[in-house]
């Protein structure tokens, strides 16, 4: 199993993309938010995804040629055409024009439409709260027909659905919840897949309804469970409605929907509209002391009280020195891609370290 420096695997799928027909801009956006998403622990959203990109960029599912188009603009509001470009060059800027129209208006929201796969929202989410905005973002989408099966059926019908919430800190990074609103992102159930690993009970069904451990089970013709039954199955429903019809990327059960797709809701808030800045800032300071010195659950090994977006914050503060692993199915999904554009990295040709 690899293990690689952020820096040269940035390198290595900037030299990819653009292999690919992307430009220097874009395969940097695309390959800073791949490698941040396995510095980050969440090696479900990194560099796994780069065969998954290439493979859409040859079947013209993703365009490398164009930009994301505002096509409204009115007080607060902004709606992006994402023109099938790549899903993280419109995601950032939808963060710029969070961040732009809530300095103006202490409130903004944005929408994305036609657009591919945005990666992370967890990405997304802490860069508008680093520039001291309270940030929501959700993504509906998924191939058509949907990975997930709604409360109550053994049919596909709806995306994964994240949903991400950001606060801003003064002193601390920002708390950061990005969670599926099925019971496990797909892009997990991907990774056990390419690592040759079983996955744990309650995260996929197969094509009869029947529960399994087999990852690919999923991909022929199995669904993911919602997370905590009906409730969120609940959430999946208005994740749907406001991040895919609000925005017109619509569902993926609606006829004319023929490629994977996110449709986007992010709304940027300034604190300061509702509370005092010190205050509200002290506040989760005590908040947070508080929650943390209640005791642990003796059941849980190795139980340790956290905040969301914490054990990421852990995990890049190590992976920045220590290297990223890589699975064995992923890094040759890598090196099959990199035969096929006639790349010569000097990664590849290393023996595994």
């Amino acid at each position: 199993m690899p293990i690689v420096l952020a820096s040269e695997l940035h390198d290595l799928c900037v030299t990819l993309f653009v292999a690919s027909g992307a430009s220097k801009k874009h395969a940097e956006t695309v390959s800073n938010s791949l490698v941040d998403s396995n510095l980050c622990g969440l090696d479900s959203h990194g560099i796994m995804r780069v065969p998954q990109y290439l493979a859409a960029i040859a079947a013209e599912e993703i365009r490398t040629n164009v930009e994301p188009l505002v096509t409204k603009q009115q007080g607060c509001v902004t709606k992006i055409d994402g023109q099938w470009c790549f899903g993280q060059v419109a995601a950032q800027l939808a963060v710029e024009t969070c961040i732009s129209g809530g300095e103006h208006n202490g409130v903004a929201i944005t929408t994305i439409f036609r657009v591919a796969h945005i990666g992370r929202l967890g990405e997304w989410a802490n860069q508008v709260a680093n520039a001291g905005f309270i940030c929501l973002i959700m993504t509906n989408g998924s191939r058509p027909g949907g990975l997930v099966a709604p409360y109550g059926s053994k049919q596909r019908g709806l995306g994964t659905n994240p949903i991400a919430i950001a606060i801003p800190r003064t002193s601390k990074p920002a708390i950061v919840l990005d969670m599926a609103t099925s019971a496990v992102a797909e892009g997990k159930v991907r990774h056990a897949n390419f690592s040759g690993k079983n996955i744990p009970d309650g995260w996929v069904m197969d094509k009869h309804g029947h529960p399994t451990n087999d990852p690919q089970d999923l991909y022929d013709g199995g669904a993911l469970y919602p997370l905590g039954g009906h409730k969120g199955y609940g959430l999946s429903i208005m994740v749907e409605i406001l991040a895919g019809i609000l925005s017109g990327a619509m569902t993926p059960i609606f006829p004319g929907y023929n490629q994977l797709e996110n449709g986007v809701f992010m709304m940027a808030l300034k604190p300061s509209l509702f509370q005092n800045e010190d205050v509200f800032n002290d506040s989760i300071d005590t908040f947070e002391e508080r929650i943390k010195t209640l005791e642990p659950d003796s059941e849980i090994p190795n139980a340790e009280i956290m905040f969301p977006g914490e054990p990421e914050f852990r995990a890049k503060s190590k992976r920045e020195t220590s290297g990223v692993k890589i699975d064995e199915g992923t890094w040759g999904a890598i090196r099959k891609e990199a035969q096929e554009l006639d790349v010569n990295h000097s990664l590849l040709s290393e023996e595994a370290r």
